[in-house]
């Protein structure tokens, strides 16, 4: 059996550079830089002429233990159990439980999770680099410059190919060296150009990527399913941060974003889905996702903000274009399938959108209920129904506990789209119009003339009445465009 040792020959940095410098490299020689900083057990690579080597070699790297193959017949205290990457909230640890921190294996010795195992040198131990320690020897493809002592690129067995970041990019961010290196889960991803990378120590899959210019950062802590980021493309400058407690699964999305910090993806929580997104100089944000956040298109600057979504919150097959804004700090019921562009709209906060609601040009059909009851909703001296600042884009307003009142203005807080009133089922409320032509502030105009309207609201059909602001501004007159009395 043919050696390593007999197909190379071992050299340092200091006498290989003596051989380029005495015309002594031997052609087609395999030479194997024992010291070189960018491998573990070596770089090796091959005499092109006698007073250089190829660009082209291998490495040998010891990879922590991603994949829980390693042997630790040099640790006697160690378990048998490896909990993969250490996160602060892993549900429990024991004195001999492994765990990986920045591609390193790391030794328990109280019992404790303690902090980060680079800096907690009392619950603990650094594993040396061995294969007896549970570090695994693989030999990837590597570009070296040898002059410098820099690798250049990395690809192993998993099809990823890693280069190193152009100058200027820090050290730890660089993605050559924070990338998760014998990690089976991170397979076929390309990472290259001016890229800002920093997964070393996420906790989960990273698959079919390609980063070009962009930036991917991950702080994830223990989940008990790992989540998966796949099929990505984040490329001129686009940015992707995903934060703790893990992300679900992301899936199949397209990201480029237009200047740095123009994009940024935060989706924390494992139960949360954003598939298919593609997103095109636009800008998302999503905090606390705890469920879906699919189909949607966001591009040409576009903005989505989400900080919070609860348990059943479902945010679906949205399209975004065109320079919108839709920002939504906090959603407590249900929100899908909203279609929404070319629209500047700002929600403070949203407690109900219902399923196949839009929201398009004028008209919205976005669902909120108003209590009458609420002295802010509805003023009984002067008869005004006020809708709140943060729902003035929607359109679809059930009144509640509105018998035996009268509206005789809206205050709809100065933006000009359709507005459907229904009475709840089993009330009914009154509607005051003035003729056409007779103005006072959010008055109520129709061109049947000085009437009042009564609605009643059923289980199966209610009344409804409609009207759309005239864009008299500040008077901000309200026209009844449309009125259904059932029988």
């Amino acid at each position: 059996m043919i050696t390593l040792s007999e197909l190379t020959q071992p050299v340092t940095k200091l006498q290989l550079n003596n051989l380029i410098s005495n015309n002594s490299v031997q052609v087609g020689q395999n030479y194997l830089i024992t010291d070189s900083t960018q491998a573990d057990e070596g770089i090796i690579v091959e005499g092109e002429t006698s007073t250089s080597v190829s660009l082209e070699g291998s490495g040998i790297f010891l990879n922590a233990d991603y994949n829980n193959n390693g042997k630790y017949t040099n640790v006697p205290s160690y378990s048998g159990i490896n909990l993969g990457v250490w996160a602060s909230n892993i549900p429990s640890v024991s004195i001999g439980d492994v765990v990986i921190y920045s591609g390193l294996n790391y030794i328990n010795l109280t019992g404790s999770i303690g902090t980060a195992p680079a800096t907690d040198f009392t619950n603990w131990q650094f594993l040396n680099k061995s294969v007896d320690e549970g570090y695994i020897r693989e030999i990837d493809f590597v570009t070296y410059d040898q002059k410098n002592d820099i690798l250049l690129s990395r690809k192993d067995k998993r099809n990823n190919y890693i280069e190193r970041a152009s100058v200027g990019i820090a050290l730890k961010d660089n993605p050559i060296y924070s990338f998760q290196w014998g990690n089976d889960l991170y397979y076929e991803n390309k990472i290259t150009g001016r890229s800002k990378f920093d997964g070393t120590n996420a906790r989960n899959s990273f698959n079919n990527n390609t980063l070009n210019n962009g930036e991917y950062t991950s702080e994830v802590d223990y989940s008990i399913v790992t989540p998966v980021f796949s099929y990505n493309v984040i490329e001129e400058l686009g940015e992707v941060k995903l934060k703790p407690n893990c992300y679900g699964e992301i899936k199949g999305n397209y990201i480029k974003g237009g200047k740095p910090g123009s994009l940024e993806l935060f989706a924390v929580d494992i139960s949360g889905q954003i598939l298919y997104n593609t997103i095109n100089l636009g800008s998302v944000t999503l905090d606390k996702v705890f469920s879906q956040f699919s189909y949607n298109v966001v591009s040409n600057g576009s903005n989505v903000i989400i900080d919070e979504i609860t348990i059943n919150g479902v945010f679906t097959q949205n399209t975004i274009t065109n320079f919108c804004l839709l920002e939504i700090t906090f959603l407590d019921e249900i929100y899908r399938r909203c279609f929404l562009t070319q629209r500047f709209i700002k929600y403070d906060s949203i407690t109900k959108l219902q399923e196949g609601k839009t929201l398009l040009g004028v008209n919205s059909n976005l669902s909120i209920e108003l209590d009458m009851n609420d002295p802010l909703i509805f003023d009984n001296v002067t008869g005004r129904l006020t809708i709140p600042l943060k729902y003035r884009a929607f359109g679809d307003i059930t009144l509640n506990n509105c018998s035996g009142k009268i509206i005789k203005s809206i205050d709809c807080n100065n933006i000009n789209i359709l507005r459907r009133f229904y009475p709840e089922n089993t009330f009914t409320v009154d509607f005051e119009n003035i003729t056409v032509g007779s103005i006072f502030p959010k008055c109520l105009l129709c061109n049947g003339g000085t009437i009042t309207n009564t609605l009643t609201g059923r289980t199966n059909g209610s009344d409804y009445i409609e009207y759309g602001v005239s864009g008299q501004i500040p008077n901000e007159v309200n026209v009844r465009t449309n009125l259904v009395l059932l029988v």
